[in-house]
């Protein structure tokens, strides 16, 4: 029982996580594009280089 509970507890862990960097990804290439950058999708790229 305890290690179904922990297999779940894993996966919704995952999942927020890849979410969670997704997310913050996608406010830097808006970020990006609204301060006018060169290459907003660059910046975002790197930000997934880093996680």
């Amino acid at each position: 029982m305890n290690n179904i509970l922990f297999v779940i507890c894993m996966a919704i862990t995952l999942v927020g996580t890849m979410e969670t960097t997704y997310q913050i990804c996608k406010l830097i290439v808006l970020d990006a594009s609204a301060r006018g950058l060169k290459h907003p999708r660059l910046w975002g790229f790197t930000c997934n280089k880093w996680k």
